[in-house]
């Protein structure tokens, strides 16, 4: 069974300012989509929204879903007054975590302490799901 997961954290504003959110939060995205540009290279689907994200894909390898949505919460450990000026400057604030199982099936465990943290930060937590199945 092969599972890929990854966690981003997503922040999303008509007109982002990206040194109000650098500045807040101190990090660079790992991806940035402004509003009018192609949401991918090529592709005629135009973003109707600015898009700044920070992802743990290609940061480091594996782990469970937990272990990448901690890492981006220590990212931003020492900034809920920062998240909290955003959010109160109508810019969106999520964590996704994207999931893929090669099985069909698998479980997301989050412990009380991740949901804490998730918790101090007011952002919404949600999951991307793939299930791809094999015929047996």
């Amino acid at each position: 069974m092969s599972i890929k997961t990854y966690a981003t954290l997503r922040i999303r504003k008509e007109e982002l300012d990206l040194d109000v959110i650098f500045t807040r939060l101190g990090l660079n995205p790992t991806r940035l989509v402004r509003k009018g540009e192609p949401w991918r290279p090529n592709d005629p689907v135009i973003s109707e929204i600015g898009v700044w994200h920070y992802s743990s894909k290609n940061l480091f390898a594996n782990g469970e879903p937990e272990d990448h949505i901690n890492f981006i919460l220590s990212k931003i450990d020492n900034k809920s007054e920062d998240i909290h000026a955003l959010q109160k400057d109508m810019y969106d604030i999520s964590i996704s975590c994207y999931w893929q199982s090669d099985s069909g099936s698998g479980v997301i465990v989050l412990g009380s302490e991740t949901v804490e943290k998730l918790a101090k930060f007011g952002v919404r937590l949600w999951f991307d799901i793939y299930l791809d199945r094999e015929e047996h």
